[in-house]
């Protein structure tokens, strides 16, 4: 085969995120509610999500797209942080627990692009 199989998915997951950041994928997942194979989209974590429905759904008024569920890193986390985005730190007024290494969430689709980019992508 022309592609690993590895590569066919490496090659949908970066599809995907093109889709998010010109702002396509939005109209995917929230008409069709979709994973990015055209599958059945399945919660990521009991109270994740931009409304907290368990899923990695995009809807009006998510401006960061949060539609890529993942485990986070410490690293990622820390990266983050660093760069203006505290994860670790609870909001309440945002139902936002604060993450811990080894949680699963739905992320912003360009931070986790950013991620990908420079190396500490979580999984």
């Amino acid at each position: 085969p022309i592609l690993s199989v590895q590569s066919s998915v490496m090659a949908l997951r970066l599809l995907s995120i093109l889709l998010l950041s010109v702002g396509m994928w939005r109209v995917f997942a929230t008409t069709n509610d979709k994973n990015v194979f055209g599958g059945e989209l399945k919660e990521c974590d009991p109270g994740t999500g931009f409304e907290r429905t368990g899923k990695c759904e995009s809807g009006e008024g998510d401006v960061g797209t949060h539609t890529v569920c993942a485990v986070v890193t410490r690293e990622f986390l820390e990266k983050q942080k660093e760069l203006g985005n505290d994860l670790i730190t609870p909001n309440p007024a945002m139902q936002f627990p604060g993450l811990k290494e080894g949680d699963k969430w739905c992320l912003c689709a360009l931070r986790y692009k950013q991620g990908l980019d420079d190396h500490y992508a979580p999984k």
